[in-house]
């Protein structure tokens, strides 16, 4: 019962880890983050890249590491037995 309900917990935290990273928060593009010399990014004939990178809540990592810990636990106690 505790292990079906920890997995239900993750699964409900990833649910909201996703809601909140990439529908609610406004996404930042790497213009944003990096200091890039415009002149560089086509020097290889490459095209630009304008993926978007979105900041990530330290809480939900915390929460999702939590809830994974249990399952590692569980496993690896399973094969010393």
């Amino acid at each position: 019962m505790f292990g079906g309900f920890v997995h239900v917990i993750y699964v409900v935290v990833l649910i909201m880890y996703i809601n909140h990273t990439f529908l609610v928060q406004n996404a930042i593009t790497f213009e944003e983050i990096m200091d890039i010399d415009p002149k560089l990014l086509h020097v290889d004939g490459g095209e630009k890249d304008t993926r978007i990178f979105p900041i990530c809540d330290k809480y939900y990592m915390w929460a999702i590491a939590v809830c994974l810990i249990y399952p590692m636990i569980y496993d690896g106690t399973q094969l010393i037995k």
